[in-house]
């Protein structure tokens, strides 16, 4: 319980003193900033009192030379009536006078007159982040379904801005994103990537895995992930390198044509799905690789590239020989002498499927 005698100007001494032992800076600059006000409302207060004292003061002034003036008009009665209008006139005045001082609308006539403060017209831009935000908030009430149309739509939203790798740090750190974001990231990232050639992004604190991050990104750029990221981590990027500390989720440069990644723990499905000339390398783990891809994916120090040719090779043997196997069993069910021809139409037409269907799949998986 605070002492009663205590003034109040201790107690905020003891409140700032209490204030600076607090740790958590947010709260100490909270509770630093409410002191601040309570003595800025002390000192509002003591100004407003005083200024009632001098008005009291000065009405009990008016009060007493009133009260003369009315005394002297009633003591002497042989004084002409037009003599007494003019005192009674020259109180009222005075007292009129006193009111509208009170009241702040007359001035104090010996009063030094106060120079009036120069006026500073400020006006408030929105800083380079502030407008990335505005576009982002366009882009979720309009984002369209295809991961290639949220790219180019985003692309649009940014054509016109100038801002750094600093305003794109600044927008995520105060920004809540959800996973779409990731290709509105990477349309900022490439309108500037001939300007900066290496981009930190941090998505620790303030937002999920991301989707699309290093959407369409171009040779001479190098892009370094704090953190976790969502599916098509560099989607359709025909150069450049990413580095991500985090996790990745599934088709890890899907569709790319180029370029590198390393995942420094792990990733999902269909690592380098479609993927084209591209160099992958996770240091963990990966739940499955792409069967379509044509780059180089190391997983844990192993090398888990698919050769779509000798892939596609594989499959082909296997249909042709089951085509000859169906063949074999269609011409035994039907090696009487009746069924002859029948039999060998049946094997020739068996033969001659499996043997398409064998082509058609080598040829979709080789070109």
């Amino acid at each position: 319980m605070p002492n009663k005698e205590e003034s109040l100007e201790d107690r905020l001494k003891n409140a700032e003193k209490t204030a600076s032992q607090i740790t958590d800076k947010n709260l100490k600059k909270q509770i630093m900033k409410e002191i601040g006000d309570v003595r800025k409302g002390i000192k509002d207060f003591d100004s407003l009192n005083k200024k009632l004292e001098n008005a009291e003061k000065y009405g009990r002034q008016m009060k007493a030379e009133l009260k003369s003036a009315r005394e002297q008009l009633h003591k002497p009665p042989h004084y002409p009536g037009l003599l007494a209008r003019v005192i009674w006139g020259i109180g009222g005045a005075a007292v009129l006078a006193a009111a509208l001082y009170i009241g702040g609308y007359i001035k104090d006539p010996l009063a030094q007159p106060k120079e009036k403060p120069a006026v500073v017209e400020t006006i408030q831009q929105k800083t380079p982040a502030g407008k990335i935000s505005d576009k982002y908030k366009t882009f979720c009430e309009n984002e369209p379904g295809n991961r290639d149309d949220k790219f180019f739509y985003a692309t649009s939203l940014v054509s016109d801005m100038d801002y750094s790798a600093n305003d794109i740090k600044e927008f995520i750190s105060k920004t809540k994103l959800k996973p779409s974001a990731g290709y509105f990231l990477s349309a900022l990232i490439n309108k500037v990537s001939n300007k900066v050639s290496t981009f930190d992004l941090e998505l620790k604190d303030n937002t999920g895995p991301l989707d699309g991050l290093g959407a369409f990104m171009r040779s001479g750029t190098n892009l370094e992930i704090d953190g976790d990221a969502g599916d098509y981590l560099g989607y359709r990027m025909n150069g450049g390198f990413i580095h991500i500390t985090g996790e990745a989720g599934d088709y890890v440069a899907g569709y790319a044509t180029g370029g590198s990644i390393t995942i420094d723990t792990i990733a999902g499905d269909e690592v380098g799905y479609d993927a084209e000339n591209t160099n992958i390398n996770i240091r963990t783990a990966c739940r499955s690789v792409s069967y379509s891809n044509e780059g180089s994916i190391t997983c844990a120090g192993q090398d888990v590239s698919y050769d779509r040719g000798d892939e596609a090779w594989f499959i082909f043997w296997r249909a042709l020989v089951g085509a000859a196997i169906l063949g074999a069993i269609a011409g035994f069910g039907l090696h009487d002498e009746e069924g002859e021809e029948i039999a060998a139409g049946v094997c020739g037409a068996a033969f001659i499927g499996g043997l398409a269907t064998s082509l058609a799949v080598g040829l979709y998986y080789c070109w």
